[in-house]
């Protein structure tokens, strides 16, 4: 390996192709492959250059957003408009050649929510437990008295 090979992925071109192959969800064995180096040497330069951690962190930040955000629509029922076009016939119109389009058919499709992932959702992010860690102690639960 070449001394100083870090100094060219410093530049600000260089920083955004790490973060964008961190953000395309590239491992790290990917990434030091792609620079031309070794994983122990990619470490080294992540420990060293804080200008390359951050872009790489960054791009790891933008994949978990999209996960996230692709995620939650999932999870709270997907809704999209599909339109299908089918080309009709082309036809000269004062001279030009112009192509008329008829819209087909346009739908919109739902998925039901995913009551998994809004349960794993829930226990993850918001911190809900369905099942509360108290324990009963049946012996001094209250005694109800029915009278007639």
């Amino acid at each position: 390996m070449a001394k100083g090979k870090h100094i060219a992925w410093h530049e600000a071109a260089q920083l955004e192709k790490l973060t964008n192959w961190a953000a395309n969800g590239c491992t790290d064995a990917d990434i030091a492959k792609n620079v031309g180096i070794s994983r122990q040497t990619y470490y080294v330069w992540q420990s060293k250059y804080a200008d390359i951690a951050d872009a790489i962190k960054k791009g790891r930040e933008m994949c978990v957003q999209q996960v996230e955000n692709t995620f939650f629509r999932r999870i709270m029922g997907l809704c999209e408009e599909v339109t299908e076009t089918k080309e009709v016939e082309q036809k000269m119109v004062d001279g030009e050649l112009v192509t008329v389009h008829r819209i087909v058919k346009t739908t919109t499709r739902r998925l039901a929510p995913d009551m998994t992932g809004l349960i794993f959702y829930l226990k993850n992010k918001a911190g809900y437990q369905s099942e509360p860690d108290v324990e009963v102690d049946v012996d001094v639960l209250p005694t109800f008295i029915y009278s007639r």
